[in-house]
C-alpha cells in the first residue's frame, strides 16, 4: 500500500461519524522539520499549489494541496517543528 492511500485510510478512519457527510480535506505532513505556511485562513486555493514548506537540515520540502478548496484552519503555527503525520490543514473542497 502506498503512502497517500494509507493516510487516506487512516483519514476516513478518524473521522467522527457525525462528520461523514461534511466534505473536509485534512492535508497531514508527510516531512519532519518546521513549519511555514505559504496560505492564510479562508484563502481559496488550487490543486497542486504549494501550502506550506517545511525546512530541516538547510532542506525545503514543499507540502501541495491535493485538491481546489477554501483553508479552513491551520492546525500549526509558523516555525513550529512538525512531526512526519501531522495535520496541517482543513481545507473545504470547492
Amino acid at each position: 500500500m502506498e503512502i497517500d492511500e494509507f493516510i487516506k485510510e487512516v483519514k476516513e478512519l478518524l473521522r467522527p461519524a457525525h462528520l461523514s457527510s461534511v466534505r473536509i480535506q485534512i492535508q497531514m505532513s508527510k516531512f519532519v522539520g518546521f513549519f511555514h505556511p505559504r496560505v492564510r485562513v479562508n484563502e481559496t486555493v488550487k490543486s497542486k499549489q504549494i501550502l506550506a514548506t517545511i525546512r530541516v537540515a538547510g532542506m525545503e520540502n514543499k507540502i501541495e494541496s491535493e485538491t481546489a478548496g477554501i483553508v479552513v484552519r491551520i492546525f500549526v503555527d509558523d516555525g513550529q517543528p512538525i512531526e512526519y503525520g501531522e495535520s496541517l490543514f482543513e481545507i473545504q473542497p470547492l
